[in-house]
């Protein structure tokens, strides 16, 4: 071994100081100097950024090919010859379609060679916006990509799914890889240690927006084929800026912003506290009361106005970020270093989040042919999180007689105690105080680093290795205080006698990566390009929770401090390596053929099965370079198709271990350890998953440039499902983890680009892009015949459910609904709901309830699309987005607890007798008159606790609402400075803008902002109670180059 590393080192030496350097400037049609034009060698990753003179100088050979790309300018591509100064001059194209784009394991290509679809985001486009979460970003702005902010909550996470889900496992990780200038990096969200719907934020959102220079989106199986199973679910391509050759360039970025609830509920403000229309200041229920009037008459200290407890409960956010960055270089170095700080106050009080990230990259040229490179990134993030579905159970809990932002006595005895809202009954659980007592907050340190190199040994090979780290240390603490003992202190119920949980998380992603590309040109016909790999990953993860209840000093926080203790420890290890290879080849650079192959090697998979292979082919073919004469309004064509084979591995380690474990329930019991097996039983002959997909597409652009259509149809099918299915609890387990079922996917995409109005002052581009995915669930094992999901609750049997089956879409939700007419009941689906169907009415009155859960609707949405405009008046732009979603559905938990509690505005029709719209058991028109109310009736019949708590709010199909949308996605205007006044200044560029988020909503939804989520996984249904509030943002932002 230390002779081949010897032999390797000789070889290296003796290879370096070949080659040449080639130089030159980059203009525009005009003779202005282009600076940050990017100039890359074809094929490999060695390349240059121009300066702010336009001036480059990038390591070539003979037989190299330069393509120069620029946002806004034809990509041009020189062949190297004797020369060593190479000046070019770029033609503008307003629809970029000549542009070279970052593909898999960071090699830029031209978009026209690649047979499948990719979809580039730059800077300025990123950072347009100010959003602190890269998958906010990118929202509206990817064809097929559905984006979902989970909540408002300070720092918290959002979902990015590529083509639908594709995974039966209700814990599969749907999201595509994340990869940081060529190395993967974690997009978890962890709600352990007491996180559970606290607003957890996802790892992705960790990376500084500021310092970003592009993002590429690879959808297909051909496009990730290279980075193996990691990417099964797509990749986010994501390249950081660097420094150039030039002066050192500083930027400071400032913005300063607030947040608010862009929806709430809308809540009756007629009836008051009591029941049964009688008024009662201590009752437990909040609105079942009289009316406001009548409780004045008997109570002086009655409001004449019941309080919103959901605009008193939420705040104003704020919101504050500052960027510094600075970058340079010379012919052989470069670097970029950047600092930022964010501050984030949330809707919610007492809850924020803070983030605060350095960042240092650079390269060394040590000669021609070998350069040197590193990165490396710190970030400390986290802050105060409140459990938003207790949160908001207590504001509907809470009687609207009374402020709930008045929450603690604030002199006397009492001094810093909860005010309950029932003033005789030291009990009422207030929301605020809960938050400001009963807390969570996590700490989390992250450092993300690479350190690689670039070696050219002979004219037209490249040789690349990237060594990665994801390293992060989550500290978590979750604790209350217990009773004070003060005399007529107000308890919150959650805090018991004080407890504390800390919790301690460590995950480490090792990633190594050797690429070898050769590239040749076979004859002035034919060019070729080979690469081969080898990719080495390793996870390991280690948490440790310990939790202290009953506190002998009320409110000492501390371990020590507890009566009773238990702990509990986790720790995994996972290893992934894989070996690949990649010819292309192209025919006159019009007709392109990529073909790849990858084997993996997973320790999550038994030995004998651990080794899986998957192809891909694509190709790419400009057919308007073969149409002599073409007409004038037609610039360019391409046609384009691919085929590719996915492999993907168990999703956990020790799947396949069956062991015992010192996790048995009630141990340890004095000195004695209780061991037991664990619930899944493992299934020695577990098998990769595998999924096929096929992609056909076209790129067209007219008008010389000034219109561009991008169109995919795709379809997937991901078989051979790891999914742990139900066992006998016989057995002596719950589970057995093995290969069940298939998922199919496919659909449509476009992309249109139009500059409306394009000359020397003014400029329109819209922007348009469209996506329909099409999900089917084909098949689960043999004697299995559903795959639960999630659930969210719901009074009285009012709960709806996620479950899947075969034949049916992923995303169905079912639950109780009225039971409906059928002359003959054989015709009644037993699973799906017939809503043209009269309601049954029973002998009642009221209508009758079917119990057995039918599908209510569905949470995936049919379409989706964006519609952007961007206006430009000499220094001056405007620009808007507006997001459709359409064609799904949520179950609103929040409007069942509403309706339970007297609360909800259709309520209000408590004290009416009606006459319910149906069929009685024969089939006749109903005519029975039933009183809404509680009590007694006005027919002298006692109905009750009423028709909603009876039963309205346990009917599921009450609560399943359209949740489609059109929204104003966001708003921005800005102004530049022009030049001549920086002229005779340091400062190089000043740019304010103005932004707002979320400014407008449409939809029919009754509840939150139908676009947050309960469940950060893939039971993504449910937006009530347990979710954040959506919120509207504002900002200004100010932007100065130095």
């Amino acid at each position: 071994m230390k002779k081949t590393i010897f032999t390797i080192c000789i070889l290296f030496i003796a290879l370096i100081g070949y080659g040449q350097d080639i130089s030159g400037k980059v203009t525009d049609p005009n003779g202005q100097s282009l600076p940050g034009v990017s100039v890359t060698v074809k094929g490999t990753t060695r390349g240059a950024i121009t300066n702010t003179s336009g001036d480059y100088s990038v390591e070539a050979k003979k037989g190299d090919v330069l393509v120069f790309s620029f946002i806004g300018m034809i990509a041009q591509s020189v062949s190297v010859g004797n020369q060593k100064v190479v000046n070019i001059v770029l033609q503008e194209d307003s629809q970029q379609l000549g542009e070279v784009v970052v593909t898999a394991l960071g090699i830029s290509r031209e978009k026209r060679s690649l047979g499948y679809s990719t979809q580039e985001v730059s800077s300025k486009e990123i950072n347009e916006i100010p959003e602190t979460n890269i998958v906010n970003a990118l929202q509206g702005r990817i064809a097929g990509a559905q984006i979902s902010r989970q909540g408002g909550a300070p720092g918290q996470g959002s979902q990015i799914i590529l083509r639908g889900i594709n995974s039966l496992n209700p814990g599969a990780d749907n999201q595509p890889l994340f990869i940081v200038d060529g190395v993967p990096i974690s997009n978890d969200i962890f709600t352990v240690g007491g996180g559970d719907g606290r607003g957890a934020t996802n790892r992705a959102a960790d990376i500084d927006l500021n310092d970003v220079e592009s993002v590429n989106v690879l959808k297909g199986g051909a496009a990730t084929a290279l980075y193996g199973v990691r990417a099964a679910n797509g990749a986010i391509i994501i390249s950081t800026k660097k420094g150039k050759n030039g002066k050192t360039v500083f930027n400071i970025t400032s913005t300063v912003g607030s947040d608010e609830i862009n929806k709430i509920p809308n809540t009756q403000r007629e009836y008051t506290q009591g029941y049964s229309n009688e008024y009662d200041k201590n009752s437990f229920w909040p609105t079942w009361g009289p009316t406001v009037a009548e409780a004045q008459a008997l109570d002086s200290n009655h409001p004449s106005e019941l309080y919103n407890n959901f605009e008193q409960g939420y705040q104003r956010g704020s919101q504050f970020n500052l960027h510094l960055d600075a970058s340079g270089g010379t012919e052989n170095t470069s670097f970029f270093s950047s600092f930022s700080k964010f501050d984030q106050t949330g809707i919610v009080p007492f809850t924020d989040y803070g983030k605060m990230s350095g960042k240092v990259n650079g390269t060394i040229k040590l000669s021609n042919k070998f350069t040197m490179l590193a990165s490396a990134n710190f970030i400390n993030s986290g802050g105060l999180r409140t459990d938003a579905s207790a949160f908001n159970t207590r504001l509907v809990y809470w009687a609207p007689q009374k402020d709930v932002s008045d929450f603690e006595y604030s002199e006397g005895p009492l001094k810093g105690t909860m005010k309950p809202y029932r003033p005789e009954i030291a009990t009422g659980n207030n929301p605020i105080y809960g938050n400001k007592t009963n807390t969570f907050k996590d700490n989390v340190n992250r450092l993300i680093g690479n350190i690689g190199f670039n070696f050219q040994p002979i004219s037209g090979m490249d040789i690349s290795y990237r060594f990665g780290m994801d390293y992060f240390a989550d500290s978590r603490k979750a604790s209350a205080p217990g009773p004070s003992g003060i005399e007529g202190e107000a308890i919150f119920e959650d805090n018991g006698l004080g407890f504390i949980t800390e919790t301690r998380i460590a995950s480490r992603d090792l990633t190594n990566n050797l690429v070898v590309s050769y590239e040749r040109d076979l004859n002035e016909d034919f060019d070729m390009t080979l690469r081969a790999g080898v990719d080495a990953f390793e996870r390991s993860y280690d948490r440790v929770s310990t939790t202290g209840t009953q506190f002998e000093v009320w409110d000492f926080i501390h371990l020590s401090n507890a009566a009773n203790i238990t702990t509990s420890q986790f720790l995994s290890k996972r290893r992934l390596v894989g070996l690949y290879g990649e010819a292309s080849f192209s025919f006159r650079d019009m007709l392109y053929l990529t073909v790849t192959d990858r084997n993996d090697w997973s320790s999550t998979l038994p030995q004998g099965n651990n080794s899986f292979n998957y192809p891909s082919v694509s190709m790419g073919y400009i057919f308007t370079d073969m149409i002599a004469a073409k007409p004038n309004w037609f610039e360019y064509g391409k046609l384009r198709a691919s085929y590719a084979q996915i492999g993907k591995d168990a999703i956990g380690a020790y799947l396949t271990s069956d062991v015992y474990g010192a996790n048995a329930p009630g141990f340890p019991i004095g000195d004695v350890t209780g061991w037991t097996r664990p619930n899944n039983k493992a299934d020695l002959n577990l098998l990769n998953e595998q999924t096929t997909e096929i992609e056909i597409g076209t790129e067209l652009r007219f008008l010389k440039n000034r219109l561009t259509l991008d169109a995919s149809w795709y379809k997937s099918n991901a078989m051979n499902q790891i999914l742990g299915v139900p066992v006998a609890n016989t057995s002596g387990y719950s589970t057995f983890t093995t290969n069940s079922g298939e998922i199919q996917n496919s659909g449509i995409e476009l992309l249109l680009n139009a500059a409306i109005i394009e000359n020397s002052n003014f400029k329109w581009n819209f922007t348009a892009n469209f996506t329909n995915n099409n999900n089917k669930v084909i098949s689960i094992k043999d004697g299995i015949d559903n795959i639960y999901i999630g659930e969210d609750y719901g009074y009285n049997g009012g709960s709806a459910l996620q479950i899947l089956y075969p034949g049916y879409s992923y995303g169905n939700l079912l639950g109780t609904s009225y039971k409906r007419y059928y002359e003959n009941p054989a015709d009644e689906d037993p699973l799906v709901i017939d809503k043209s169907r009269p309601i049954v009415i029973g002998s009642d009155g009221f209508p009758v309830r079917e119990l057995e859960p039918k599908i209510l609707g569905n949470s995936i949405a049919k379409w989706f699309a964006n519609f952007g405009n961007r206006f430009t008046y000499k220094n001056f732009a405007l620009g808007f987005n507006i997001d459709v979603r359409q064609g799904f559905q949520k179950f609103n938990s929040l409007d069942n607890f509403l309706a339970a509690f007297g609360m909800s505005d259709y309520s209000t029709n408590r004290n009416e007798t009606i006459v319910f719209e149906g069929v009685t058991a024969n089939g006749e028109p109903n005519t029975k008159e039933v009183y809404l109310g509680q009590g007694n009736g006005p027919d002298g019949v006692n109905y009750g606790a009423g028709f909603y708590r009876n039963v309205y709010r346990g009917v599921a199909e009450n609560f399943v609402e359209d949740a489609s949308w059109v929204r104003l996605q966001n708003l921005n205007v800005s102004y530049s400075l022009p030049q001549s006044v920086l002229e005779k200044s340091p400062i190089k560029n000043v740019l304010l803008s103005l932004t707002g988020t979320n400014l407008w909503l449409s939809t029919p939804y009754s509840g939150f902002d139908p676009e947050v989520s309960v469940s950060t996984g893939n039971d993504q249904g449910f937006a009530g109670r347990g979710a954040y509030p959506g919120l509207k943002s504002y900002a200004a932002t100010l932007r100065l180059t130095f």
